[in-house]
């Protein structure tokens, strides 16, 4: 399994994607079935250690940081939680935005996406 964070445009602004590719000594050299690993409980450790199982079950998991628009100074001046600075809209953005990442990408098969 390789593990690598990197970046995607949505809204004219880099979001950190966690990328995790399975074992080509286990599962060869792909393309490998994709899936988006969404979840609001957090970024940073916690995207890396939730996509894991997936690379290791031989899929190609991406995880994108759903936070990326959100800084510990808007978290202050407004009194919420990034959680709930979460807006649903940008949230569809940003999956659609890791779903045209998979489909641009020679590795991944996305005919039955996750």
């Amino acid at each position: 399994m390789s593990s690598s964070w990197r970046y995607i445009s949505v809204d004219d602004n880099d979001m950190d994607i966690y990328s995790g590719m399975p074992d080509s000594n286990t599962y060869g050299d792909g393309p490998f079935p994709a899936v988006v690993v969404a979840q609001a409980a957090g970024g940073g450790e916690n995207l890396s250690k939730n996509r894991r199982p997936s690379s290791e079950s031989g899929y190609y998991a991406l995880a994108p940081d759903l936070y990326h628009r959100t800084t510990p100074e808007i978290e202050k001046s407004t009194g919420k939680t990034r959680r709930q600075l979460l807006v649903d809209n940008e949230i569809i953005r940003d999956i659609d935005a890791t779903v045209q990442h998979f489909q641009q990408d020679i590795l991944a098969t996305t005919a039955k996406l996750a």
